[in-house]
């Protein structure tokens, strides 16, 4: 699975100064790098910050929009695992003064920080078999050791959302069935870690921040399994998002505007 997977690759850093983790299938804007390094800097505290979001998406064979308003990750609801899950909302335009957005929660798609992040925060290898719960264990971790989380003002780059060209870890139908016995299981014993996480009693949690705090950032009830109200806008105006019915014509008139200009 994706965790023990993104494990192995932190094994390969060396001396670098920061880590750009995302999904394979993307695509970047112009300059993406220098803005990225520019906006963790305007972070308060950027050696304890890092840019995340889901991205906006494209589609095959390299049809990229031209949209470049931010999104920003907020709860979603619980699932039948009892596990939080999440989705990106998207500004109605860049954010004022190109400053960050705070954002409550940590996409394992698309984040950036000083490499010192995942020394304090690496993955958990053992979480094997787990997709649905890889990002809110991060992001409870992450929170637990003092990081905070922003979207960066514009979007920088675009994924692929899409998975019909693509076969996933999770439909593998290669396996017989004393293999697919003992990957339930994995799966099911990192689900348990997870939701101890979001108990407070996890493996992995720092000692900077509690999970009570994390949770009534992000607007949630772990144990009664709740959003509150006002905590799937990010705490921000439901005026600064995208009105779905008015989106395409303030869109072209963004694009005219923004034409052939980088960041």
């Amino acid at each position: 699975g994706p965790c023990w997977a993104r494990a192995m690759t932190q094994r390969l850093v060396q001396n670098e100064g920061y880590i750009l983790q995302i999904d394979s299938h993307m695509r970047f804007r112009q300059n993406w790098d220098a803005f990225l390094l520019q906006q963790l800097q305007m972070c308060p505290n950027p050696d304890k910050s890092v840019l995340t979001t889901y991205p906006i998406g494209y589609t095959l064979p390299n049809d990229v929009p031209n949209d470049i308003r931010p999104t920003v990750l907020v709860p979603k609801s619980f699932d039948e695992q009892g596990i939080l899950r999440q989705e990106s909302k998207k500004l109605a335009t860049p954010f004022a003064c190109g400053a960050n957005i705070p954002s409550p929660l940590w996409a394992a798609g698309f984040n950036f920080a000083a490499i010192q992040s995942i020394k304090d925060v690496p993955y958990d290898a053992a979480l094997s078999e787990l997709f649905f719960g890889e990002e809110i264990s991060m992001a409870l971790r992450f929170h637990t050791h003092g990081y905070d989380f922003y979207a960066p003002p514009e979007s920088v780059c675009y994924h692929l959302w899409s998975r019909e060209h693509r076969p996933t870890f999770q439909k593998d139908e290669s396996d017989n069935q004393d293999n697919l016995a003992t990957k339930k299981l994995l799966k099911e014993t990192s689900l348990a870690e997870v939701k101890l996480q979001m108990c407070g009693t996890g493996r992995g949690l720092g000692v900077t921040r509690t999970v009570v705090s994390f949770a009534q950032k992000v607007g949630v009830d772990f144990e009664q399994k709740t959003v509150r109200a006002g905590a799937k806008l990010a705490n921000l105006d439901a005026e600064l998002f995208v009105d779905p019915q008015n989106d395409k014509a303030m869109l072209a008139a963004q694009v005219l505007s923004i034409l052939n200009v980088n960041f």
